[in-house]
């Protein structure tokens, strides 16, 4: 059976906001794919399917920054 349409945008999706909260707390160097993954709930192998690295999804992550109006309400940042 075949994915529904959306499925591709919505794992990207999971993937960039693991990503996002992970990188707001520990910063870029701190965090591992295997982390960011485990944070969207999907293994370590899918990663590839979507970015080509780590740093292409650091400045997917990067340009959310300013394009979403929702940023600072997302994160799972410390106080």
């Amino acid at each position: 059976m075949p994915y529904p349409a959306n499925h591709r945008a919505e794992v990207k999706e999971k993937i960039i906001q693991s990503a996002r909260s992970l990188f707001n707390v520990h910063g870029f160097d701190n965090v591992s794919l295997h982390q960011i993954m485990a944070g969207a709930g999907l293994t370590h192998g899918g990663f590839y399917g979507y970015f080509d690295s780590k740093s292409d999804l650091y400045a997917e992550v990067l340009g959310c920054f300013f394009t979403d109006p929702k940023w600072k309400s997302r994160g799972k940042a410390s106080k």
